[in-house]
């Protein structure tokens, strides 16, 4: 089956996922290797049909195995998306512990099971950390420096990849742009870590995945 008939079948499946300007988006999207939107990414990998060269889920998932040890952890997810793409990755790596997903527009076809727990709503200041001890996001968008900050407070390891959806609304109008707010999360995040003695923290990228963004990431010891 052509793989714009796969989209086209699985909008018309499930309609109340996106709006009607993301299923065009969707529909009429051309992969050309360069960054790939948010809503185009959960269903192509849904699908199976996201490139492997430009698969982010897997490059992020593996750099969290890499430094972190994920199995027996009690881990929330910022921003999980859609389609919790991210979150299914890790449910799987777990024979004991959980992951929590928090996103207001997480799709009402997927379930919770003994290792996933999904929460339609927003990450807040509130929310309860339950005995979390690893807080991760992907291109979370507003709330990356939400979870940076709480993380830190409550000296919990983290690793989020920071987006260009950062520095919108009057809150970032004194950025000019998304890499001068990331620099100076990076900057004042890296100053935070050392201070709680959280050890270093540490900056990736995924480029080899399309992703121009940098990946931030608590190293102890």
């Amino acid at each position: 089956m052509d793989y714009k008939q796969q989209i086209r079948e699985y909008l018309e499946q499930y309609p109340e996922l996106f709006t009607d300007y993301e299923k065009k988006l969707i529909l009429n999207y051309t992969i050309t290797g360069q960054f790939i939107p948010a809503d185009v990414r959960e269903v192509y990998d849904q699908l199976g049909i996201l490139p492997n060269n430009l698969n982010i889920y897997d490059g992020f998932f593996q750099l969290l195995k890499d430094n972190f040890h994920l199995n027996g952890r009690r881990i929330i997810e910022v921003g999980g998306g859609v389609i919790p793409c991210l979150a299914k990755r890790i449910e799987a790596e777990l024979d004991t512990g959980k992951i929590i997903v928090y996103d207001p527009r997480l799709s009402i076809y997927e379930k919770d099971t003994m290792s996933l727990k999904l929460v339609r709503e927003r990450f807040t200041r509130s929310s309860l950390l339950a005995d979390c001890n690893l807080l991760i996001g992907l291109m979370p968008e507003d709330a990356a420096e939400l979870l940076i900050d709480r993380a830190i407070d409550a000296q919990i390891d983290f690793m989020v990849a920071l987006g260009a959806g950062g520095p919108h609304g009057d809150g970032f109008d004194f950025y000019e742009d998304a890499d001068e707010w990331a620099h100076g999360v990076i900057c004042a995040t890296e100053e935070l870590v050392e201070r709680k003695e959280m050890g270093k923290l540490m900056v990736k990228t995924m480029e080899e995945f399309g992703n121009p963004y940098p990946i931030i990431y608590n190293k102890r010891g």
